[in-house]
């Protein structure tokens, strides 16, 4: 039995060139349609005394039937010849180039339809640019309403001369022409019309032939939407956009390049898959106590381009024009990363197809730009998948601009991305470890206490380091407010920042238990995801305590007045209150403040430092 295939294809073209109409005459040729719909739209003609309109079959509003023009995009699914066609109708009007781009964009295939009485247009100009823009590389020319012109042979080679070499020269490679009529059903769903073009093939033809490509399903790669925790487990939640994987195999994590193998690949029933393959969305297992994040590529034996630099293409769709300088939000795949434009290379008016003067980016422009970004960005460079190259620009939720990777602006990213300098190397201490060791009675570690506002972190810090102290070991208590006072001063409480924050608490805790100080770290580090970050820094010598308090009693406490600022809205993102606290899994330690006195938990403290700790006394 023959396997279906999967297939998205974008319509779209100057407004009123006929692409809804098209669409609806092979909806009605392909027995798609709802049971009495041809007869209700038909009804509907007659009693506005209008012409019977293909297109209506499509439009779903009754205001885009009122004017005529489709203003939104438009889903239709179609099953032929062992293909499952989408159908993505893209409205033509300059005032929707939004709309079109949001049509075109996750498309793998696309037709542009010209009316062949009116010719090339400027919104044909304009679409078949954006195409390309965004990595469309498989296309097909309909020319449409040849009746108009009286299936005049000359005019369709004409008009198929001029669209060729216009596609050509836009950088389109194969591209397939094919003439016909909405209205009288040539070459849609049958090649039933002869005419002196090269391809002799109907329009479902083109939309039901392979575009696969072997080379990108032999290489696995995995798109992470988001990670779950349940219980002991991590079940990591997205998407193989190529390949595919088995249980047991070896895959690296990227930014990070950090190795693993796959587990398993559990369902909601508990049940597990021995393989998993491109397309599906699908949970991962994986061995190791790796940190993974939203946006992270999974990969087997291929290695993404990893940079905070890009050169690439936008295409600005914003009523303002961009600037040198300027910061926007970027969405590539599941990944969110804040970018700044660093330099605008050149401007390109596509309907004049020539550059423009100055270092702004008008409206329905397209530019080539250096963007930098605040993190590290895996980018999937491979020439064949073209639906990674893609995505967006964003300011105040607003789409800005849509952007694309082209081969020749990874060769430059490998040049410009910002790289470590190679004149730093680790210092290596004439005292060793052990020496520190055998010396202070007791080796090095962190303790990371972590816990709501309130819930005696510091209380229990500052009590345990006094015992230490007194007893004579290297202890140091490293508090949270006090590091935002100084080396922290220069952060916010954005959720990159706050993550931030953490991340150089857990540098500065690393470098004083390496050198054999018990480190007690008292941060309310709310999220897994940065406990899991200091833990990696910090490694093996990593212990999280867990001060548990419920938030009610936190309240009653409150010491700094600080709850009673967040219930007013005086501070924002406050743990517990306007942003969550995601309680530890699995802590080395748990002392629960609201069932045990502060000298009961100081006391199992102390004893759980001297069982993993070799202290003295």
């Amino acid at each position: 039995m023959t396997k279906d295939k999967n297939c998205s294809v974008v319509f779209t073209g100057h407004v009123d060139h006929g692409k809804s109409s098209v669409i609806g005459r092979l909806m009605y040729e392909t027995g798609t349609l709802a049971d009495g719909k041809f007869d209700e739209v038909k009804k509907a003609c007659e009693n506005r005394g209008k012409e019977f309109e293909w297109s209506f079959l499509l439009d779903a509003f009754q205001a885009e039937r009122d004017q005529s023009v489709t203003i939104d995009t438009t889903r239709v699914y179609l099953s032929l010849k062992n293909t499952n066609i989408e159908i993505i109708d893209a409205p033509g009007h300059v005032d929707f180039i939004k709309n079109m781009i949001t049509g075109a964009v996750n498309a793998s295939k696309a037709v542009l339809i010209i009316d062949a009485s009116r010719g090339i247009e400027e919104q044909t100009l304009r679409h078949t640019f954006i195409l390309k823009l965004i990595g469309i590389d498989n296309i097909c020319v309909f020319i449409n309403k040849i009746d108009l012109i009286n299936y005049d042979k000359r005019k369709i080679a004409a008009l198929s001369s001029k669209a060729f070499s216009y596609l050509r020269h836009v950088g389109f490679g194969d591209v397939k022409i094919i003439a016909g009529s909405a209205k009288g059903g040539e070459n849609l769903f049958k090649y039933n019309f002869t005419s002196n073009l090269a391809y002799k093939k109907s329009l479902v033809d083109y939309m039901v032939s392979s575009t696969e490509h072997s080379s990108v399903r032999e290489k696995f790669k995995f798109i992470v939407q988001d990670i779950y925790k349940f219980t002991q487990k991590r079940i990591i939640v997205g998407k193989v956009i190529s390949g595919r994987a088995v249980i047991g195999g070896k895959v690296r994590i990227h930014p990070n390049e950090r190795l693993s193998t796959i587990k398993s690949f559990p369902d909601w029933k508990n049940k597990s898959k021995r393989t998993i393959n491109s397309g599906e969305s699908v949970c991962i297992e994986i061995q190791d106590d790796i940190f993974v994040d939203r946006g992270d590529l999974i990969t087997d034996r291929y290695k993404p381009l990893v940079s905070d630099r890009f050169f690439c293409n936008l295409f600005s769709i914003s009523g303002q024009d961009l600037k040198e300088g300027q910061k926007f939000n970027l969405r590539y795949l599941t990944k969110d990363v804040a970018v700044q434009i660093v330099k605008i290379e050149s401007v390109l008016n596509p309907i004049a197809d020539k550059l423009i003067d100055g270092k702004n980016i008008p409206q329905n422009h397209y530019a080539k730009v250096l963007l930098q970004s605040n993190e590290l960005l895996s980018l999937d460079a491979e020439k064949s998948q073209n639906t990674t190259k893609r995505f967006v620009l964003s300011d105040d939720f607003r789409v800005a601009a849509l952007g694309f990777f082209e081969d020749d602006d990874f060769r430059r990213i490998e040049k410009e991305r910002t790289t470590k300098s190679q004149n730093i190397t680790h210092v290596f201490h004439e005292i060793s470890a052990k020496e520190r060791e055998k010396k202070s009675g007791h080796g090095g570690g962190v303790l990371w206490f972590t816990g709501l506002s309130a819930s005696g972190k510091s209380t229990l810090g500052n009590r345990v380091e006094k015992i230490l102290f007194d007893k004579g070991y290297n202890v140091t208590l490293l508090d949270g407010d006090n590091l935002r006072f100084g080396l922290n001063n220069d952060l916010g409480f954005s959720e990159k920042d706050r993550d931030e924050n953490i991340r150089r608490a857990a540098e500065v805790s690393s470098l004083f238990a390496r050198r054999g100080f018990l480190v007690i770290s008292t941060f309310i580090s709310p999220y897994d995801k940065q406990r899991a970050n200091a833990r990696k820094i910090i490694g093996k010598n990593f212990h999280e305590i867990y001060i548990k308090a419920s938030l009610k009693n936190c309240e009653k406490r409150d010491p700094k007045g600080l709850y009673k600022k967040a219930r007013r809205g005086e501070i924002q993102m406050f743990s517990g209150i306007s942003a969550p606290y995601e309680e530890p899994g699995n802590p080395e330690l748990l002392l629960n403040t609201n069932k045990v006195n502060i000298e009961k938990c100081t006391e199992k403290l102390v004893g759980y430092i001297k069982d993993h700790f070799r202290i003295v006394g």
